[in-house]
């Protein structure tokens, strides 16, 4: 299955510099913070004026994937302490690999898909038991595989689940939660599972839910909230924090899945909050950022805003207003598919265009109106780079491209990774 083109305009641009080390000119000249409230076009849109940062990481290695084929996704294991692992999705296969230094990446499994027509969109860490890593894949024919790489005892065809009526986008799991894991589907809904119990607890979706394929959610820091996106244009809110959500979320952990009962799904129709203001296409991915949210559609730009008007709480009265903080230009991303990533502490981000590029962020800054891109680059990554993704302790940035290859970016020494 290929991900389509969006409607809007593809921008041309100059390769320049050696690989891996790009500093192209321009810089961010941002608006006000507040204005542009629900307006795309308002003073809160920025252009380029003066330098980018340099980039902090050298290419390091790459390899490709015998299959040759698109790779959707791609994971650090963010709570591995012991080895970094990763894994990439794409076809009917997931790999998991360790990656070593200084240099080297070693695979350690391949699960391959009983279904030759499966295509893996999407996958998620988590651990069970408090220290077994599992992953978490799904994609093209609606099935969420769990997988164990370090314990392949688990037998896989016991461990999948089955609900949703169509291709699944989007896997992640909560934060705080880790035995709590979200689904985004084309079928319009997200699900709620427990791992441990191996039960779907609850469906996001309906009266007020989206009205068309759900692309990307994603939980809060503190795992009370969802943030998603469609290819109705919309950005939605989810509280997790009401009573018969909470209660549903408990309770799942005490059923059996050998039960002949089955599990009273709890249904929630309401988001908290909505809005359309924010992108004119398709929105493929978002985050929530704390008290912002960023958020990328098929229009060459990431933007971060936040709900409700400027110096005000997000309050589920205010349907319809959001501040926008800063656009962050991003040519050649006029894609959908294409997935924005944050380190494990939230100060980098990284995207990914449809010529190879990786544009990075530095977003702890004071002002994120005033945030400045640098850009990675090597003259043989040329097709398009579907995720990225950074190590825990973000000293190794990772993306996997649309013709099946994997290329692995390292810290330069000079530079300061998170402890």
């Amino acid at each position: 299955m290929k991900r389509t083109r969006g409607n809007s305009e593809t921008e041309s641009e100059q390769t320049e510099g050696d690989a891996g080390l790009v500093a192209p000119t321009g810089a961010q000249d941002g608006g006000d913070v507040g204005i542009a409230a629900g307006k795309k076009n308002g003073a809160g849109s920025t252009s380029y004026t003066g330098k980018f940062c340099k980039p902090s990481y050298k290419f390091s290695e790459s390899f490709k994937e015998d299959h040759g084929d698109n790779l959707f996704a791609i994971q650090f294991h963010q709570q591995s302490k012991d080895q970094a692992l990763f894994a990439t999705a794409g076809t009917n296969r997931l790999s998991v690999y360790e990656c070593l230094y200084p240099t080297g990446i070693r695979l350690l499994r391949m699960y391959a898909d009983p279904a030759v027509d499966e295509c893996f969109y999407s996958l998620a860490w988590s651990y069970y038991d408090g220290c077994i890593p599992v992953v978490a894949v799904a994609g093209k024919n609606a099935i969420i595989r769990l997988i164990y790489p370090t314990n392949p005892g688990y037998s896989s065809d016991e461990l999948s689940y089955t609900g949703h009526g169509h291709a699944i986008n989007h896997l992640t799991f909560n934060h705080t939660k880790p035995h709590i894991l979200l689904s985004a589907s084309k079928d319009h809904d997200m699900r709620l599972w427990n791992i441990r119990t191996h039960t779907c607890l609850a469906i996001l979706g309906g009266v007020e839910g989206h009205t068309d394929e759900v692309l990307y959610a994603e939980f809060s820091l503190d795992g009370n909230r969802i943030v998603s996106c469609a290819m109705d244009h919309y950005l939605k809110l989810w509280n997790l924090d009401k009573p018969k959500m909470k209660a549903a979320i408990e309770n799942s952990s005490k059923h059996s899945h050998k039960s002949k009962v089955s599990f009273p799904v709890h249904r929630d129709h309401f988001p908290v909050f909505s809005t359309r203001d924010i992108h004119n296409n398709y929105i493929d991915c978002v985050l929530d950022f704390g008290k912002f949210i960023i958020s990328k559609s098929c229009e060459n730009e990431v933007v971060i805003w936040k709900p409700g008007p400027s110096g005000v709480q997000p309050k589920s009265s205010i349907k319809n207003c959001v501040t926008v903080v800063t656009r962050l230009p991003v040519k050649n991303a006029d894609i959908w598919f294409l997935r924005i990533s944050l380190d494990r502490m939230k100060k980098n981000m990284a995207l990914g265009n449809l010529i190879g590029k990786i544009y990075l962020w530095d977003l702890d800054v004071d002002d994120h109106r005033k945030i400045r891109p640098s850009i990675l680059q090597h003259p043989a990554c040329t097709t398009a780079v579907r995720q990225t993704s950074f190590s825990p302790d973000s000293k190794t940035l990772i993306a996997c491209c649309d013709d099946g290859t994997v290329w692995r970016w390292d810290l330069i020494q000079s530079a300061k990774a998170d402890p």
